[in-house]
């Protein structure tokens, strides 16, 4: 069986990586292993989306970020993705679901980022413990 986009049911063209890459176009890819087949034009969208998410973060590229930095924004990049599925879902159960697991996801990004800001203020040294580093 051929496989089918995962948004429109298309045939599938492309493997979307969710999390996107760390940081710009030639970057790796934060989380290569998890991807997920679309067709053409849901990776364009998709990519679109990615694009203005990358340009709303703050740079984690320095040896400061964190596991927890990235895990925010893995946090917030599959929100907007299940967003986006959600969007084009027609079964309206389904696209409850999606719709409510996307929100929760950005909410925890939420909990997540206060969490880390809380450490800023209050130990920033934290950041400098070799085990918060990937």
């Amino acid at each position: 069986m051929d496989a089918r986009c995962l948004i429109c049911g298309l045939p599938k063209v492309a493997e979307h990586h969710p999390t996107a890459r760390i940081a710009g176009d030639h970057s790796p890819y934060l989380d290569p292993e998890l991807h997920l087949p679309v067709c053409h034009d849901d990776h364009e969208l998709l990519g679109d989306d990615q694009k203005r998410m990358v340009d709303l973060e703050p740079t984690l590229s320095d040896e400061l970020a964190t596991v927890l930095d990235w895990l925010e924004v893995r946090l917030r990049r599959l929100a907007v993705f299940g967003g986006r599925c959600a969007e084009a879902m027609v079964n309206e159960t389904l696209k409850a679901c999606v719709a409510d697991l996307a929100q929760h996801l950005d909410r925890w990004a939420d909990e997540l980022a206060r969490a880390i800001a809380g450490l800023d203020r209050a130990h920033p040294a934290w950041r400098t413990i070799p085990e918060v580093h990937g």
